[in-house]
């Protein structure tokens, strides 16, 4: 039982640890790092266990007080680990610019792995402290247990969190509640699992500790400098070194680009186009599925559609009436506007005339949509279903498509960024065309038409 008390705090450690290294990647985009320059920011990790393992460790031999060796170390790393984790999943919600934003994330980071470095080393010492050589084996194992299933916690939590009815979303440059609650809960389990070793563990005094160890005064006065040990190091020192060393390549491609990656590639979730296309092809042109920006369950658990998207509420909503086989969703208060949550198992009526959260020109935008998806025979749906027809030269950021059949035809332009994009207009889409409102709009070939931060034009003909 006392192994198991040993290594016990080491579930805490690592649930700290997997949290860093799932979410930190997701953490710094979404407060608005380039993915391609991700790794600059991991340097640091590694940097600092560089420099506090080895430091914790000579301290640590030369400390011997009230608390113990291994312990006043513990305790300091747990208490800062804890501190930052509070933090450091609040960086987008502290009111900063995102440079000062990524740059207190950085500073927290640094900590983070810092402190999780000085907890983590002491339960690693301990077990040589304090075990004897034929028992070493099963108190590494039983460490070897505990640390990975403290990492299997840590890397579920956010997914249980979602399961539970947490928001995985959230608005733009802020974490998701799912992960904030994440970093909060393996805080609490942290200082719970050190504090329970730290109490059910008695480390050794200096006289008990050189009589459990066999060492007597002439090998406590012998000094060996860091080169005479690295020399004469064992050579399964240096073949596990060299697995070590080209086994943490892969970690850190693994930590910086795995989320983004299968994201990208095997869910489509960063390409909307890609989304549109694979969706088309996985059902018959008649089948409609509901599409939507907020529904019962989102809204009261997500939040709004303001809560969710911020400035993109509109644009996805007029794109929900454009895109093929979709039917459009207006859930309660959105043909009005209404920005807050609506209770989920009370009765929660809404009144557009005196609610206050109530915002202007909905009712005007959801009115011209539905027209336009009753009118235009571009937008019908059934067996001859009009295609989406991308038009060439677009920004990356940007959908611009057509849609047409007999009786009508829709150029749509979106941007889907927070960023203005200049749309070059081409031959295929020359020509003119009506607002949504029903006014004239002419489009010029060779033409530039700047969109702002989320902006987007349906116009028809």
């Amino acid at each position: 039982m006392q192994m198991w008390n040993l290594s016990f705090g080491f579930f805490g450690v690592q649930i700290a640890y997997a949290l860093q290294s799932a979410n930190i990647s997701r953490i710094f985009a979404t407060l608005g790092a380039d993915p391609h320059t991700l790794s600059y920011f991991w340097i640091l990790p590694p940097l600092m266990g560089m420099l506090v393992q080895p430091v914790v460790g000579v301290m640590s031999d030369k400390t011997w007080c009230r608390l113990g060796r291994r312990k006043p170390y513990l305790y300091l790393g747990a208490l800062v680990a804890v501190a930052v984790m509070a933090f450091l999943p609040n960086s987008g919600s502290l009111g900063l610019t995102i440079k000062a934003a990524m740059a207190f994330g950085l500073v927290m980071l640094m900590l983070l792995d810092t402190s999780i470095n000085m907890a983590m080393q002491p339960f690693k010492m301990m077990v040589g402290d304090m075990v004897n050589e034929r028992q070493k084996s099963t108190a590494y194992a039983i460490q070897s247990l505990l640390c990975n299933a403290g990492s299997l916690v840590g890397y579920l939590f956010p997914y249980i969190f979602t399961w539970i009815g947490i928001s995985n979303v959230a608005p733009e440059g802020m974490i998701p509640d799912s992960v904030i609650y994440s970093f909060y809960i393996g805080a609490a389990i942290l200082i719970l699992c050190v504090l329970y070793t730290g109490m059910t563990v008695r480390e050794m005094p200096p006289e008990e500790f050189a009589k459990f160890h066999n060492i007597d005064t002439q090998q406590k006065r012998e000094r060996k400098s860091l080169a005479h040990l690295i020399v004469h190091a064992p050579k399964i020192f240096w073949q596990i070194g060299l697995v070590q060393f080209f086994s943490w390549f892969a970690f850190l491609y693994m930590w910086n680009y795995t989320t983004g990656g299968i994201a990208e590639n095997v869910w489509g979730t960063t390409d909307l186009r890609a989304y549109v296309e694979s969706d088309a092809a996985a059902y018959p042109a008649p089948a409609m599925r509901l599409m939507f920006t907020s529904n019962h369950d989102e809204n009261s658990w997500s939040g709004s559609e303001f809560e969710r998207m911020g400035d993109a509420a509109a644009t996805f909503a007029a794109l929900t009436f454009v895109l093929p086989q979709g039917q459009p969703l207006i859930y309660t208060g959105q043909e009005i506007g209404l920005d807050r949550r609506l209770e989920f198992f009370e009765k929660d009526t809404v009144d557009g005339l005196t609610d206050p959260q109530c915002g202007a020109g909905w009712r005007e935008l959801y009115t011209d949509l539905c027209r336009l998806r009753h009118t235009n025979a571009a937008l019908s749906a059934g067996e001859d279903i009009a295609p989406m027809v991308y038009m060439e030269g677009a920004p990356e950021d940007v959908m611009a498509f057509t849609r047409e059949r007999a009786g009508g035809a829709v150029f749509c332009l979106f941007n889907l960024s927070a960023e203005p994009q200049t749309v070059v207009v081409t031959d295929s889409v020359a020509g003119g065309y009506k607002t949504l409102t029903g006014g004239e709009y002419a489009l010029t070939a060779d033409s530039s038409i700047l969109l702002a931060p989320w902006q987007w034009m349906i116009l028809t003909r």
